[in-house]
């Protein structure tokens, strides 16, 4: 069985290739965006899938116990999942092409920002 190369090492393995004119200072970036934009997919069809799941997902709370309420939303019902489930839900009606953005926007500035960016995007459709 391989063993995987650890962080310090892929790292060396970088300075030592590019040391030896083997790769670019472009080359480096070029594979850094493409990484950042794999992470974005994969939020992105994580994303899609949870929301997918939480629209089939069966009830389970009885009926005589009373729904969770959040001081932060000023005691409205919020999502079962949370704030992931609540941006969830919101990019359902966000344009699809908008969604990267959003996507990128929760990775630099976190989930409430993002959550903030969907709400203006429903709003103006």
């Amino acid at each position: 069985m391989k063993k995987a190369t650890t962080a310090g090492e892929a790292q060396w393995i970088i300075e030592k290739m590019f040391a030896e004119k083997r790769i670019s200072a472009d080359d480096i970036r070029g594979y850094l965006a493409d990484m950042r934009n794999e992470i974005a997919d994969i939020e992105q069809r994580l994303l899609h899938l949870r929301a997918r799941g939480a629209s089939t997902a069966p009830q389970t709370r009885s009926a005589a116990a009373p729904a969770a309420r959040d001081r932060s939303t000023g005691g409205r019902k919020t999502h079962a999942r949370g704030l992931a489930g609540t941006l969830a839900v919101l990019l359902r009606s966000v344009p699809v092409a908008e969604h990267a953005a959003i996507a990128q926007l929760r990775a630099k500035q976190g989930i409430k920002a993002a959550i903030n960016a969907a709400r203006v995007s429903v709003k103006k459709d």
